[in-house]
């Protein structure tokens, strides 16, 4: 787990993407350091290369942002209104089946070639 402390009022990136084109969902949480729990969680992504408007959605104590196939460029931003510590679990393999159907398809079609030579 990786977690990042963030003093009120600073933008600070929590999530960071490039040339990626894998379907992800990334979930954090916040804690307040002291008080209530008030920011915002900005999300810029991308269209391929195409950088889309940014969006802004409330900070929550428990938060998830999904980059699509297209975000190729993907940032998680939190800009709190206290001072908070962001928790962001270890990295996931929610992607491993979809990368280990690619390895098959890839194997397969390397065989097939193989012995038709």
């Amino acid at each position: 787990m990786k977690e990042i402390q963030i003093a009120a009022g600073c933008k600070t990136r929590i999530i960071r993407r490039q040339f990626s084109s894998l379907a992800t969902t990334y979930t954090f949480e916040a804690v307040p350091v002291s008080g209530d729990l008030a920011g915002t969680v900005e999300i810029k992504g991308s269209d391929w290369i195409f950088p889309k408007s940014a969006k802004r959605v409330p900070l929550q104590p428990s938060n998830r942002v999904t980059a699509g196939v297209w975000d190729t460029f993907f940032s998680v931003y939190v800009i709190p209104e206290v001072d908070v510590v962001v928790t962001l679990p270890s990295k996931s393999l929610n992607s491993l089946p979809w990368l280990l159907g690619l390895l098959l398809v890839v194997i397969v079609v390397a065989i097939t070639l193989f012995l038709l030579t």
